[in-house]
């Protein structure tokens, strides 16, 4: 492929690139760079009941993260539900012989 096709299918592709847009088939997506201050002073403009909600998705997220990390520490391939019931079986019972006397 010459230089001038290469040329006329990169521009042919840039045209129907910009009537896709034009159209509003598809939107290029926007990338802003933004510091932590500015979306600390964007947050602070927010209404109280964005805020809170804000407050709470943050802590949804903190939670899950903390969970997730919690439960990785835990996992092992060596505990299964029927070694989980066995234990459940004996506190149980222990419990109901402590009662008893």
């Amino acid at each position: 492929m010459s230089f001038v096709s290469h040329y006329k299918a990169t521009l042919n592709f840039v045209h129907f690139f910009i009537n896709l847009i034009k159209d509003k088939k598809i939107r290029p997506a926007l990338q802003v760079e933004i510091t932590f201050d500015q979306v600390l002073a964007l947050v602070r403009k927010l209404p109280t009941n964005e805020k809170i909600k804000l407050t709470k998705e943050l802590e949804k997220e903190g939670i899950e993260t903390k969970l997730s990390g919690l439960l990785k520490t835990f996992r092992t391939k060596e505990l299964s539900i029927d070694i989980i019931n066995e234990d459940v079986e004996i506190v149980r019972q222990q419990l109901y012989e402590s009662k008893k006397h």
